[in-house]
């Protein structure tokens, strides 16, 4: 059994001959504990990868630039124009200066619609098709994180509980972003879209969701076509990890 066929038989509760595997892991544990992460994933090879969007020698300077900013101290500007500062290396940061964090400049602020509609997968397609894991997305759809990398955490917070119109535009807008994202992605080779977001503590967020099925705070996988437009109607999956705070 390929560890595709492992992993779309553990999504659809096919029974597989063992759970699939795959290792999640900040930049830090390549950076400095290599040997180790190393030794794991030889002994306990992932089923589950993600093509990357370019060739390693295609990547441009920008991103580059990016990329290293993001594994490094100091700060960084993310594609929607949020200021991150990193204090430890190997960690991602946190935001320091979101974009929106007047509500001024929500009439005229946009999400980078360039990255989704620019973006050629064709790269991706043939990594794909070249492998036997699993390969989701290697976009990283979170609705809710992203409501606070451009408020802030409190801020977004509070907007929620006070439902001005703003707040309502804002999710929208990242809906519809969110939304055109993925739905490029169903239309590529890839077997699944990759989904992210951070609800809270396990205590919050344990108990029953809209749909019946019940959230302890822990990863979670689902089957779920035709969630969002341009889904196939079938034989691709939504992994959902759901992150909660210790």
């Amino acid at each position: 059994m390929t560890s595709r066929e492992r992993t779309q038989k553990a999504l659809t509760f096919s029974k597989p001959d063992r759970a699939p595997r795959h290792l999640w892991m900040l930049p830090y544990v390549s950076m400095f504990r290599k040997a180790e992460l190393d030794a794991v994933l030889d002994k306990y090879p992932s089923d589950i990868d993600s093509p990357a969007v370019r060739p390693p020698g295609e990547i441009e300077e920008s991103h580059q630039k990016f990329l290293h900013a993001l594994t490094h101290t100091g700060s960084y500007t993310d594609e929607w124009g949020s200021v991150w500062e990193v204090g430890e290396p190997g960690i991602v940061g946190e935001v320091k200066q979101p974009v929106l964090a007047d509500w001024a400049r929500l009439d005229t602020f946009q999400p980078p619609w360039e990255v989704v509609e620019k973006r050629d997968l064709g790269h991706a397609n043939r990594v794909c098709d070249g492998s036997d894991k699993f390969m989701p997305s290697a976009n990283c759809a979170r609705p809710f994180e992203r409501l606070q990398f451009l408020r802030g955490t409190e801020s977004a917070l509070m907007d929620l509980a006070s439902d001005e119109p703003e707040i309502r535009k804002t999710l929208d807008m990242i809906h519809e972003y969110e939304s055109l994202d993925v739905s490029a992605w169903a239309k590529s080779n890839v077997d699944g879209a990759f989904l992210m977001d951070d609800w809270g503590s396990a205590a919050s967020t344990r108990g029953k969701s809209r749909s019946g099925a019940r959230s302890t705070g822990s990863t979670s996988f689902r089957s779920a076509p035709r969630t969002m437009s341009g889904m196939p109607s079938a034989g691709f999956a939504l992994p959902w990890r759901m992150t909660p705070a210790a």
